[in-house]
C-alpha cells in the first residue's frame, strides 16, 4: 500500500513560528507545507466554493506528485443533506477541475454532522451516490453510528466509494474497507486546545492502534490517505509526522517548511 500522510488544512496562524517561519504570508504557506508532506486535506472548500483561479493557484504552488483532497461544501452535506444536490455538485467539481487537470486532485470528502442519522439520510443516500461521477474518488465520513451498518458498506462498495476511518481520543469508526483505497482522519473535539502550536496530549497508543488496524484490515487497499487534525493532539504537523513514523515511513523533516527549495516528485519516492 502507498501511504500519503498530511494534515487537515495548512493555513493556521498558530503554525507561524512552530512550523512556518514567523510572519509567513498566507499565499506562501501551501508551497512551504508541500516541502514536508505530499498531501493535504483542504477544509476551506467546506465553507465556500473556490473559484477555478484559486484552485489553479493551489496546483501551481505544489510540486509534482502532490495531491490535495477537498471537502464537499456544507451546502451539500449539511444544508441540503444530499437532497437535490446535482447542480451544486456539478458546479463544485467544475471549480476544482484545475487540480484534477494538473494531476493533483485526491479524493473528495463528504463529511456529515453527528446529528445526521441514517434515518434522516437514507432516502437521499443511494440517489446521491448514483450521481457521483466515476472520474473522481469520493470518501464518506459519518459521525453518527446509525450509518455503520452493512447496507451502508454495500452501497459504498457498489460505487467504489470509501468509508472514512476516523479516530479521536476515545473512539474509532468501524474499520470497514469499501474501496481499493482508504481515507483516514485523526480528529478531536473542536475546543480541546486553546492553541495549535505544539503536541499537548500523548496519543501514541491511538496512533499505533490505527496503524495496527491498517495492517490487519486494509491489506487489499493500494493507497491510503491519512490526515491529522490539530484537534487530535494539539499540533497537526507533529501528529502527522508521528503517524508516518508509526507506519514505517521516513520521518518527515518538519524544519523543511522553514527553509530550502520546493521539493519534487523524487523526494517523495
Amino acid at each position: 500500500m502507498r501511504y500519503r500522510v498530511g494534515t487537515t488544512s495548512w493555513t493556521y496562524e498558530d503554525w507561524q513560528g512552530p512550523f512556518y517561519p514567523p510572519k509567513t504570508p498566507g499565499e506562501e504557506r501551501l508551497a512551504r507545507y508541500a516541502r514536508v508532506f505530499d498531501t493535504v486535506e483542504c477544509d476551506a472548500t467546506f465553507y465556500r466554493m473556490p473559484s477555478p483561479e484559486v484552485t489553479a493557484k493551489w496546483a501551481e504552488a505544489t510540486p509534482s506528485g502532490f495531491t490535495m483532497t477537498v471537502k464537499l461544501p456544507r451546502r451539500i452535506t449539511h444544508d441540503d443533506a444530499m437532497v437535490g444536490s446535482e447542480d451544486a455538485l456539478r458546479a463544485f467539481l467544475s471549480r476544482i477541475e484545475p487540480l484534477r487537470a494538473a494531476g493533483k486532485l485526491g479524493p473528495v470528502l463528504a463529511q456529515f454532522p453527528p446529528s445526521f442519522t441514517r434515518k434522516k439520510g437514507d432516502a437521499a443516500f443511494e440517489p446521491f451516490l448514483d450521481i457521483l461521477p466515476r472520474t473522481h474518488r469520493f470518501a464518506f465520513e459519518f459521525r453518527n453510528k446509525t450509518w455503520f451498518v452493512p447496507e451502508t458498506y454495500d452501497a459504498l462498495r457498489a460505487r467504489g466509494a470509501s468509508l472514512v476511518w476516523t479516530a479521536d481520543q476515545q473512539s474509532h469508526s468501524p474499520p470497514e474497507l469499501t474501496a481499493d483505497w482508504l481515507y483516514v482522519r485523526l480528529i478531536g473535539p473542536d475546543r480541546a486546545f486553546d492553541k495549535f502550536d505544539r503536541v499537548q496530549r500523548d496519543l501514541r497508543p491511538v496512533v499505533e492502534q490505527m496503524r495496527d488496524r491498517l495492517k490487519e484490515r486494509a491489506a487489499r487497499a493500494s493507497e491510503a490517505f491519512l490526515f491529522a487534525s490539530n484537534h487530535f493532539a494539539g499540533h497537526g504537523p507533529a501528529t502527522a509526522a508521528m503517524l508516518a513514523v508509526a507506519l514505517g515511513l521516513p520521518a518527515p523533516d518538519l524544519a523543511a517548511a522553514k527553509r530550502g527549495a520546493q521539493r519534487g516528485l523524487a523526494d517523495f519516492a
